[in-house]
């Protein structure tokens, strides 16, 4: 497109510079130029029409944020905030490595008084690592208001999830590691992280209403049923752990299943 507006503004000012050529043979007098600012060039690019400027997908407006009991309590309950926000992203799962072609991600963080959540979909042979990607960039006050701060990247072909019928499967893997003191280059099936049994998983919905509840069983999963929506998952404290694994945020459709882990740490080093 910037090259054929540079050759119509070329046949225009060339057709102006012959003009003026026939104003000086004929007597007439040239005013002063800036070649920055104007000349036949820039008069002929400035009546060409405007081209315009190019679009990212477009985002449909942020609907009304559930209401927050109290403040928002982590990162992950700010990330589910924008889920609920944005139609786009109601099928998001915490990144994971191991998760061959994920082509949606977000991360979360604190910053200032509130938190920082980005949003991150691709599109385009993904099981590869997909072609293009966009992320969007919002704030989360302490308060729960969710504000679009930025996006940046390739312009993604993506639409909205359609729920289908029933509820969705969830199932939340618990696991602790590392396991060996020292990381293998070649990943060893023996310092694999290990299932955590018998710690509790609370799930709760964007406001921080708990919404269901379940104990992780010998292989250290829980599985539970959920209607589409945005929610953030806590799992508690186990015996013999450091403390929790991090909140993990996610949403859902409707007769989907997703799948994701939390990990504790073991203190190994």
């Amino acid at each position: 497109m910037n090259v054929s507006r540079t050759l119509a503004a070329l046949i225009v000012a060339a057709a102006s510079l012959a003009l003026v050529s026939c104003s000086q043979s004929s007597g007439g007098t040239l005013a002063p130029t800036n070649s920055a600012a104007s000349g036949p060039l820039a008069s002929a690019e400035a009546s060409l029409p405007a081209e315009p400027a190019p679009s990212y997908h477009p985002v449909p407006a942020l609907s009304e944020s559930p209401s927050v009991t109290g403040q928002v309590s982590s990162a992950a309950q700010a990330a589910a905030l924008v889920f609920a926000a944005n139609p786009l992203f109601a099928q998001i799962q915490p990144a994971n490595r191991e998760l061959a072609g994920q082509s949606e991600s977000y991360t979360a963080s604190p910053a200032g008084d509130g938190f920082a959540v980005a949003v991150t979909i691709g599109s385009g042979d993904c099981p590869a690592g997909c072609v293009n990607s966009h992320t969007w960039n919002y704030s989360v006050s302490g308060s729960g208001g969710v504000e679009l701060v930025s996006e940046s990247g390739d312009v993604v072909e993506i639409g909205i999830p359609t729920p289908g019928a029933g509820q969705a499967q969830v199932t939340i893997s618990l696991v602790a590691g590392p396991v060996c003191p020292v990381e293998r280059d070649s990943p060893d099936p023996g310092c694999a992280p290990r299932p955590v049994a018998g710690a509790q998983v609370v799930v709760r919905d964007p406001s921080g209403t708990q919404v269901a509840s379940a104990t992780a069983d010998q292989s250290g999963q829980v599985t539970l049923e959920l209607p589409s929506g945005a929610y953030y998952a806590e799992a508690a404290a186990s015996s013999g752990l450091m403390g929790q694994p991090d909140a993990a945020a996610f949403s859902v459709v409707g007769g989907s299943t997703m799948g994701f882990s939390m990990e504790y740490d073991t203190g190994i080093r």
